[in-house]
């Protein structure tokens, strides 16, 4: 396998995004993504140092990657991340995003916006506050909508709010959240649930797909499929008001074929999907002072060996052996 021109799969697949995790723990306890109790995040000396980051950066950006997302557990509790931001941008990716829970946005937004940060997706799964308390557990709406409200003010442009879909919980907010997309002038994403977290709200009659949720908002709003690029979401544009939401149909109705994305953990493990059970050690690269042929090496080796999907409709499938917290939103 050469070490020359874009970083390619098995497939033939071209990946340009990475999704970075700066940290495994998280200020809330949502009940799709943790156990309320006893979590077991990882101790704060393993994670990738900024220096450390700097440098596989550096090399991820020789091999193509154009995009980066910040992501955790909650990046914003890691202290460096506005540092973070800035090496990121002093590097040269075309676009840096994050995904946040919002309890910390209003602080940090205006010193991100300096750094360079340009995105931000907004985990909201409820707009009645008591629901919100439900699934979050901890956290509160109004701190969350007081961050949404910082990004308008400060500009960012393209702010998506991200909306976990549950039978049972909120499944009668669909047609709000569209109202939502038109009041605050944002994307909404609805997102299947996905055997990935750490408990066992996984049940088939928990997954509210995206043909459902289709139904649902169709029975109020006219609206057309936009042409997909490069992204999780199928989108769709109101026909009569302008608003705009997204499915990210994971479980129903896979992307895999067009994926661009790889990811790495806070302690400097490579994967090449969310799903994955194997992983590359380059946080070991690191310490045994590994060149930057050898590094580049180990990260085209991850992912040329990427299956073509990640099969979770297949029989004999693995849950992952690390959950969504651990591997990166």
């Amino acid at each position: 396998m050469p070490n020359v021109g874009p970083l390619v799969d098995g497939y033939g697949r071209i990946h340009n995004d990475l999704r970075l995790s700066v940290t495994e723990s998280c200020n809330l306890r949502c009940i799709y993504c943790m156990d309320e109790d006893n979590v077991d995040f990882l101790k704060k000396s393993k994670y990738l140092s900024v220096s450390q980051l700097s440098e596989l950066l550096r090399v991820f950006k020789k091999l193509g990657i154009k995009s980066i997302r910040l992501t955790g557990g909650e990046p914003l509790i890691r202290k460096e991340i506005v540092e973070i931001v800035k090496a990121i941008s002093t590097i040269g990716f075309e676009d840096i995003a994050l995904t946040t829970n919002g309890m910390l946005l209003q602080k940090y937004a205006k010193s991100l916006y300096a750094a360079g940060l340009k995105r931000v997706n907004l985990s909201i799964d409820s707009l009645d506050p008591l629901k919100f308390a439900k699934i979050r557990r901890r956290g509160d709406l109004e701190t969350v909508l007081r961050g949404l409200e910082e990004l308008k003010i400060l500009g960012f442009a393209d702010t998506k709010v991200n909306v976990v879909a549950l039978k049972g919980f909120n499944d009668d907010e669909i047609l709000n959240f569209i109202e939502f997309s038109i009041q605050y002038d944002v994307a909404v994403r609805f997102i299947e649930l996905m055997p990935v977290g750490a408990t066992d709200l996984y049940r088939d009659e928990n997954v509210l797909t995206k043909n459902e949720i289709l139904t649902i908002i169709s029975s109020k709003w006219d609206f057309v499929e936009n042409k997909r690029v490069n992204s999780p979401a199928v989108t769709y544009t109101g026909t009569e008001i302008p608003f705009t939401f997204g499915i990210i149909s994971s479980m129903s109705e896979s992307f895999c074929g067009d994926c661009n994305r790889l990811r790495l953990t806070a302690d400097g493990f490579l994967r090449n999907c969310l799903f994955s059970t194997t992983e590359s050690p380059l946080s070991q690269l690191l310490d045994e002072g590994a060149n930057e042929r050898e590094i580049e090496t180990a990260v085209r080796t991850e992912i040329f060996r990427k299956r073509f999907g990640h099969g979770t409709d297949t029989v004999g499938y693995a849950v992952p052996n690390k959950p969504i917290y651990k591997v990166g939103g």
